[in-house]
């Protein structure tokens, strides 16, 4: 749904399941972030979770499918994390309470994370003799490797507050105000120029993943200069007027 302009708002919603990632949840969100992503209008996108947890992650939640006896395979969070990745579009994840496993992952997948002070965030897959694959990679990026091998070979918790302190969010906020937080950062972005973000966000996740080259870095900047928006953003700022940002 459109919260603030230019602002789509994605909130879980299977509270009784305590909004685990089902198959069909999985396929909801893909959905929805192929909406957001086709559609000019919307410029950054929020997901949120729906009553006190965010979500709990996948759905098994401690038993493994059986594979060979026609199991139903794990719920497909992988493509949602690959759609959030290609977005193009700034993210914000709005933690209201628990994010555990792939609710976790899908947190730190997006570009910036803002939880309630209460919000409990774990990796607990290790108790079941798993290990969180779909979160180790935000893990390993947000915290380093050695912080985030303890976090998920322990299980155990950290909160809001703590995580903020260890880098592992943006910042936590009194439960009270996480949503007003995060709707007023995402109607900041929304009021920048969407090409100027669409690149800067791959440039950041280049430059996190990989020794980025100088070079490619140019090339990023040169082909940002040849948008419209930054010929507009040039211009407005010697007219002294407000930009009129095209996404183009």
């Amino acid at each position: 749904m459109i919260g603030a302009p230019h602002v789509a708002v994605i909130q879980l919603a299977r509270v009784d399941a305590l909004n685990a990632l089902s198959l069909e949840m999985c396929q909801e969100l893909v959905v929805a972030l192929d909406f957001a992503r086709q559609t000019p209008d919307v410029r950054v996108v929020i997901i949120t979770g729906s009553g006190p947890v965010f979500s709990m992650g996948d759905e098994f939640r401690g038993t493994v499918p059986d594979l060979a006896q026609g199991g139903a395979p794990v719920a497909p969070v992988a493509a949602v994390l690959a759609k959030l990745d290609e977005l193009g579009k700034p993210t914000i994840a709005a933690v209201n309470g628990r994010a555990h496993g792939a609710g976790l992952a899908l947190a730190l997948a997006c570009d910036v994370v803002i939880a309630s002070q209460e919000a409990e965030l774990a990796a607990p897959e290790i108790r079941f003799g798993l290990w969180p694959m779909h979160l180790t990679r935000y893990l390993v990026e947000t915290i380093g490797a050695r912080r985030a091998f303890e976090m998920m070979a322990t299980g155990l918790p950290v909160r809001g507050a703590v995580s903020e302190l260890g880098g592992l969010i943006n910042r936590a906020v009194p439960p009270t105000e996480l949503q007003a937080e995060a709707t007023t950062l995402a109607t900041k972005l929304a009021s920048w120029s969407p090409s100027a973000l669409r690149f800067g966000l791959k440039a950041v996740r280049r430059t996190a993943q990989a020794a980025v080259e100088r070079a490619e870095l140019q090339a990023m900047l040169e082909a940002l200069l040849a948008t419209d928006d930054a010929r507009e953003g040039i211009d407005a700022f010697n007219e002294r007027r407000a930009p009129q940002w095209k996404g183009t």
